[in-house]
C-alpha cells in the first residue's frame, strides 16, 4: 500500500510504501470495538460522591439521653435518617472504571485500526515539520 508524502506547502513530493505488517492485517470488528471500549473506560473518572455519616462535619455528642425522655433512642444527628445527615449507601469518588486488554489483543487491534485508516486513505505523511515555526499562519499559507 502506498501513501503520498507532502511538503509543508501541500505539494506531493513522493510516495511512501507502508509496511504490510502494520497496514495489511485482518480487521476484526469485535476486537476494534473492545479496544475502543477499553480506551473510553480508561478515560473515565469517578466524580460522583456523597458523604457518609462518618464524613459529615458536626458534633459526635449524643442527641439526648438514652432513657427518660420518652423519645426514640438516637446517637448521632449525622445518621442518614436526619436532615443534614450522611447518605446511607451513596456513591464514592474512589471508584475505578479502568479496563485492560491483553498485549496481543492490543497490538492486533492497533494494527487493525491502522489498516482501516490506511484503507480509507486518511493517512497524511508530511516530509519535515522540524524546520518550520509552530504558527497557524504558516499552515494556512
Amino acid at each position: 500500500m502506498k501513501v503520498a508524502v507532502y511538503n509543508i506547502k501541500s505539494e506531493k513530493i513522493s510516495d511512501l510504501t507502508l509496511d504490510p505488517v502494520f497496514f495489511e492485517s485482518k480487521a476484526s470488528p469485535k476486537l476494534i470495538q473492545l479496544a475502543i471500549r477499553v480506551y473510553l473506560a480508561n478515560q473515565r473518572k469517578s466524580h460522583a460522591s456523597a458523604k457518609e455519616r462518618s464524613e459529615v462535619s458536626g458534633t459526635t455528642k449524643k442527641m439526648w439521653a438514652q432513657k427518660g425522655t420518652g423519645r426514640a433512642r438516637h446517637g448521632s444527628d449525622k445518621a442518614p435518617q436526619f436532615v443534614g445527615g450522611g447518605k446511607a449507601h451513596g456513591p464514592s469518588s474512589d471508584r475505578d472504571y479502568s479496563l485492560t486488554l491483553n498485549k496481543k489483543m492490543r497490538t492486533a487491534s492497533l494494527k487493525a485500526i491502522l489498516t482501516k485508516i490506511a484503507q480509507n486513505k486518511t493517512i497524511i505523511v508530511v516530509d519535515d515539520l522540524s524546520k518550520i515555526e509552530p504558527k497557524t499562519k504558516i499552515a494556512w499559507d
